[in-house]
């Protein structure tokens, strides 16, 4: 009464703004979906632990604010702890759930019976990169003195392979030492990744690896131009182009690159910076010996012609504009920039990116791409309010195959087209209802929808993605022709190289077609990922 009578005094000014309303809730297992006992439920004005039923009261101010719900044990991702809400009288009671956290205990054993301690393991997951498959570090692990080790939490569902680092003795005449395995299956990173290691929500992967000890074999390797190979490490690859914890390190003395590996198939590789880029690569086994006669040979790094058409139906107001010298106006950039990932199932992540024009070049359609080594690229573009409409090399549709860069030589143009008449899409996700209220958005938690734009037509981008809060439409700038609509309550790793998850996904969306400056309108149901996996 005495603030409502003097509503001005500083005391009761600071009263009425602490006004705080309760929010209470429960904490469940996702997959079994009983409670969770002392699970930390923090809004930072206010925390609590759950009680032995799983529930919980906090006491917050009215807005907006943010929750984290954690528990050990647990799936730690902000996607899976984060939660938005907007805090307001007659709160509804919130339901929160977490994921047991997936992982791996190893049990290393030695064949010579020593202890295998210290042991270091590298943990690859595959994942989407736009759409196609790439395997990734996803985390280490070292064995303690009784040779176990353990690695939590990991994304589940996921495919993961598990490689083991060398392993030599102290350097001597006759170097034993246990050579890198890759778990399952494989001695090498390739041959491992056929049959990966899948761990689904929840589960604990108990694995065993036995690592026998072997000779390792001095393998020297000549360089054509020793001048420019001195002073940097020549890395060593297994066949299946994970490198390795060794390198080829330059001996003055013998006027070689040398370093000590067991029997198996292997590649070195160097490559210097500089004002000319070099690269070299030499294939080799060993097998019961040393290794010589290998001849590694640095060749200049060629960069890649990149031809940009735009066939634009409309011409911006100049801003970002450069002039050629004869006074006509053009591009200041490409509006594009180029990725490529590698096409063999290795985890060496992206490469190029640097799409720039030639020095002292003012031509507005031609570009380079600068420090690519030779091999097989799948092609990636980011583009700028506009769409490929075709994209070659040498006659090589990109968007079906990938582009190919030979040693030391020169390689085929790509030619570009680009077109700027995008389409809108309009996507509207039925998702759980709201209690709207007239001061602004709906009191409890804000979820979100992930949708995804999967082209059906050959396309670099395999597919789009944007993020929904419901309720409430998204919309997206696309390429006209036909698409496959999906919305998910989680985000996905979606491998569209791969026919069955489209088959899988279908059923669960909406085909649209998107017009050339059109806007096409779509309603598709929220996907509950998490329930599903649970199902599986």
């Amino acid at each position: 009464m005495a603030c409502a009578l003097a509503a001005t005094l500083p005391g009761c000014a600071a009263q009425e703004a602490a006004t705080t309303y309760p929010v209470d809730g429960v904490v469940l297992n996702r997959l079994t979906h009983e409670p969770i006992a002392r699970a930390l439920v923090d809004a930072t004005s206010d925390a609590a632990l759950t009680d032995g039923d799983g529930r919980f009261e906090l006491h917050l101010p009215e807005g907006f604010t943010g929750i984290m719900v954690r528990r050990p044990g647990y799936e730690s991702s902000t996607q899976e702890t984060a939660h938005a809400l907007k805090v307001g009288p007659d709160m509804p009671a919130l339901t929160f759930y977490l994921t047991p956290s997936a992982g791996i205990v190893g049990q290393v054993a030695l064949s010579s019976g020593d202890p295998a301690d210290h042991i270091r393991f590298t943990i690859y997951r595959e994942q989407s990169v736009g759409g196609r498959a790439q395997w990734m570090p996803a985390g280490g692990a070292v064995t303690d003195s009784e040779g176990v080790f353990r690695d939590f939490p990991l994304r589940a569902p996921a495919s993961y392979v598990l490689c083991s680092d060398y392993s030599p003795d102290q350097p001597g005449p006759a170097q034993f030492g246990y050579p890198s395995v890759c778990y399952p299956g494989g001695s090498d990173f390739a041959s491992a990744a056929q049959a990966p290691l899948t761990l689904s929500p929840g589960r604990q992967a108990q694995i065993n690896i036995a690592l026998t000890r072997q000779p390792f074999y001095r393998v020297s390797i000549a360089v054509a131009n020793p001048t420019q190979a001195q002073g940097f490490a020549i890395p060593i690859f297994d066949a299946g182009g994970r490198v390795l914890g060794v390198g080829a390190e330059w001996n003055r003395q013998r006027g070689t690159a040398e370093a000590e590996l067991p029997d198996g198939n292997y590649y070195a590789e160097a490559r210097a910076w500089g004002k000319v880029q070099v690269y070299g690569r030499v294939d080799f086994s060993v097998a019961d010996g040393p290794v010589s006669g290998l001849n590694l040979v640095l060749l200049p790094i060629q960069p890649i012609p990149v031809e940009i058409h735009k066939d634009f139906t409309a011409i911006g107001n100049g801003a970002g504009m450069v002039y050629l010298p004869n006074g006509q106006p053009a591009d200041a950039d490409p509006d594009m920039n180029l990725l490529l990932l590698p096409a063999a199932s290795s985890p060496q992540g992206y490469v190029g990116g640097n799409l720039h024009r030639p020095d002292g070049s003012y031509d507005s359609d031609s570009y380079v791409l600068d420090g690519v080594t030779p091999g097989r690229y799948w092609v990636q573009a980011n583009t700028y309010n506009a769409y490929i409409t075709s994209i070659t090399s040498g006659g090589v549709d990109l968007t079906r195959e990938p582009l190919l860069i030979g040693p030391g030589g020169s390689t085929p143009p790509i030619e570009i087209t680009l077109r700027n008449d995008l389409g809108r899409l309009a996507c509207t996700v039925a998702g759980p209802s709201f209690t709207t209220q007239a001061t602004g958005p709906a009191s409890g938690e804000m979820n979100l929808a992930y949708v995804y734009a999967i082209p059906l037509f050959p396309s670099l981008t395999r597919l789009q993605q944007a993020t929904a809060q419901l309720p409430g439409p998204v919309s997206m700038s696309l390429a006209p022709g036909s698409y496959l609509v999906v919305a998910f309550d989680s985000q996905q790793d979606l491998d569209m190289d791969d026919p069955n998850e489209l088959a899988r996904l279908t059923p669960q969306g909406q085909t649209v077609t998107v017009a050339a400056g059109g806007t096409t309108n779509v309603s598709v149901n929220l996907v509950h990922a998490a329930a599903q996996e649970a199902a599986q």
